[in-house]
């Protein structure tokens, strides 16, 4: 399952107006999962998937934004070795918590936060970062404030932000960086509207 989302980010994130239902009628009640509930659909998720993997295979749970809230789920003795958690670590998420919006902000809170946190998991669990990007309100802010930034200023930004991250990322057991969708494919979008830069 992908991206299953607890009543925490579900307020963080605004959810029901930040992404709003193209369909309202369907979506009429839709909600935030519990922790609860996703370990039970987890439950049976890896009793039908796990007899039928090979032994090098691994089953693979989403933190639901959750990382440090599994440990006593994920150490149960059925799941030693056989299970990664994947964590989803986004700029965004960091802003919305608080991060400054400087460089030198989004580097501390990627190694006081991203890079603690899944250390302090590895220890337990395999966490890979499923998804991760450069995206990030200081430079949508800023191309709108003065224009378009200098490509070198910009590049800078972008080379000492991913570096942060890759070191964070070697915390864990692998990372995979998010390029399914470029901002140019959702400026259209009304949630998108002005962060076209």
């Amino acid at each position: 399952m992908n991206e299953p989302i607890t009543e925490n980010m579900w307020k963080l994130l605004d959810v029901p107006n930040r992404y709003r239902a193209v369909d309202q009628e369907l979506a009429e009640g839709s909600g935030p999962n519990t922790l609860e509930f996703l370990q039970g659909f987890y439950e049976k998720a890896y009793e039908r998937i796990h007899p039928n993997i090979r032994e090098e295979a691994f089953v693979v749970f989403h933190d639901a934004f959750e990382l440090k809230a599994w440990k006593e789920f994920l150490t149960r003795r059925e799941y030693q070795g056989n299970v990664i958690l994947d964590t989803h670590q986004y700029l965004m998420t960091a802003e919305a918590l608080g991060c400054k919006q400087t460089l030198n902000g989004y580097i501390e809170y990627i190694q006081e936060n991203f890079a603690a946190d899944i250390a302090e998991v590895q220890q337990y669990v395999p966490v890979v970062v499923g998804e991760w990007s450069l995206f990030n309100a200081y430079i949508m802010d800023s191309c709108k404030k003065e224009g378009v930034l200098m490509p070198e200023s910009k590049k800078h930004f972008y080379a000492q932000l991913a570096n942060a991250q890759l070191v964070a990322w070697q915390e864990g057991s692998g990372y995979i960086y998010w390029n399914y969708k470029m901002l140019l494919d959702t400026v259209a979008e009304p949630q998108w509207m002005g962060w076209d830069c």
